[in-house]
């Protein structure tokens, strides 16, 4: 994640996971209307051969599942790098208190988001392509707990290693 070798960086870095993960969400969304608005265009305009119209829609019917696994993949692999740089730091047990405090501060943050993608996946217009992307939804509606778990994975790596 970060380069710097700082002891409250885990918790930054867990912050940076949240807001890759809102914009993702987001963009796969918002995505998912502007291509169905694109493919709409596309299979309404006569001069437009029959061969680019089955690409379109081809691409206008896999764009939410291809962007729900993109999804899912880069939760992951964010969450596999905050583990791996958080058992690189070296901390002091003393700072596991102030983990725990700011990581409280991570999950507000997490739940601010998740409730502004919700009410985005709410509005008529986005509701339809949001319901096709069930992985998204799902890590969405349980944000807290996938932060919970997270902060508690990174903290404890963040602590696992013995100084010997």
């Amino acid at each position: 994640m970060a380069s710097s070798n700082k002891r409250g960086q885990a918790i930054f870095d867990m912050i940076m996971v949240v807001i890759v993960l809102f914009i993702i969400g987001l963009a796969a969304v918002v995505g998912g209307y502007i291509m169905s608005e694109l493919d709409d265009a596309v299979q309404d305009d006569d001069d437009i051969s029959e061969t680019a119209k089955n690409v379109s829609a081809t691409i206008e019917s896999n764009y939410s599942t291809w962007f729900d696994n993109v999804f899912l993949t880069v939760l992951i692999f964010l969450w596999l790098m905050l583990i791996v740089t958080s058992f690189m730091i070296d901390a002091h047990p003393i700072f596991f208190i102030i983990t725990v405090l700011l990581l409280i501060v991570v999950f507000i943050v997490g739940m601010a988001m998740a409730n502004a993608y919700t009410e985005l996946t709410a509005d008529p217009d986005f509701a339809e392509y949001a319901g096709n992307m069930v992985k998204t939804q799902f890590v969405f509606d349980n944000f807290l707990i996938i932060l919970i778990v997270m902060g508690l994975t990174a903290a404890a790596s963040l602590y696992a290693k013995s100084n010997l």
